[in-house]
């Protein structure tokens, strides 16, 4: 289940053995559904799944000693150590120095240089290239070990380019165009989806189908949705700075605009939600998406 081949991979079976021991996560639970089937249950975030959660967990800890191993074995570690060693050498000189007369210590060039040993396209990953430059303005405030700052910033570089690389595809590939109704009565936008029955209810009809008989024990998981307030079937798009409530354009519109009843509305604010803040200003959200993936105004 982890993936290491038993016959060709037998220095890997210490992982599997671990796995083979260790306990499931407290807040995970093991549960059979009504076809027999071992389902995993997370307690805080409300998820179902089939694999258990020790197996994902594992097979990151096998893909990076297969991975150490292979480099070990062609000896591009050793190189890059030395490597590594021999720039940080410069770079933690050059810092030091400007450092000791009072000067800035993150100029370009330095910044330029670490991003480099980190792996950071500057061209690119413009987020990435100002964290490398607050972290080691921060070093230099709290006096901490610059030779150790590439080891730190390791698994953190990867991390939130991982978090940059998700947020493109929540926020914008994956962006929703339509609202999961109530498959109980179709005119409310669905909140739960109930894991054995496979179905999307509203509250209301959750409640009156599953209060009584096998159906009270079913799990249920949230259904996270941003819903006009005006129209149930629509996408919010919108916020109104007054009020506080989502809307769709056309929601909007509808409330603020053609309210002959309220006429104080149509003075109220709308601010566009579901954007990205842009990479290069940070004061204004994107409203492109550059193909290399990064937002600008």
């Amino acid at each position: 289940m982890i993936g290491i081949d038993i016959v060709n991979e037998p220095q890997f079976l210490w992982i599997a053995e671990e796995a083979s021991r260790a306990h499931i996560p407290p807040d995970w639970k093991e549960l059979t559904n009504e076809d027999g089937e071992v389902l995993y249950y997370h307690t805080q975030e409300r998820k179902l799944q089939k694999v258990h959660p020790l197996i994902l967990r594992y097979q990151e800890v096998y893909f990076k000693a297969r991975s150490y191993t292979k480099q070990l074995e062609s000896g591009q570690i050793g190189n890059l150590l030395e490597q590594t060693d021999a720039k940080m050498a410069a770079i933690t000189a050059s810092v030091m120095g400007r450092a000791s007369k009072g000067l800035p210590p993150a100029t370009p060039e330095v910044v330029e240089s670490l991003a480099r040993v980190l792996g950071v396209d500057s061209t690119k990953e413009f987020f990435l290239f100002r964290v490398v430059k607050q972290t080691i303005e921060a070093y230099v405030e709290k006096k901490l070990d610059l030779s150790s700052i590439v080891q730190d910033l390791k698994d953190p570089i990867e991390f939130l380019r991982q978090i940059r690389k998700k947020q493109n595809q929540v926020d914008v590939i994956r962006k929703p165009t339509t609202v999961v109704m109530c498959q109980e009565c179709e005119n409310r936008a669905a909140v739960l989806k109930c894991e054995q029955c496979k179905d999307f209810f509203c509250q209301d009809c959750f409640n009156s189908t599953h209060a009584t008989g096998k159906r009270r024990a079913h799990i249920t998981s949230d259904v996270e949705q941003l819903v006009c307030a005006a129209f149930e079937d629509r996408v919010a798009t919108c916020q109104c700075v007054q009020c506080g409530l989502f809307y769709s354009d056309e929601g909007f519109m509808h409330v603020h605009a053609w309210d002959a009843a309220r006429p104080d509305l149509r003075n109220h604010l709308k601010r566009v939600i579901n954007g990205l803040v842009c990479l290069e200003c940070e004061h204004y959200n994107a409203s492109v998406l550059c193909e290399a993936g990064c937002f600008v105004t």
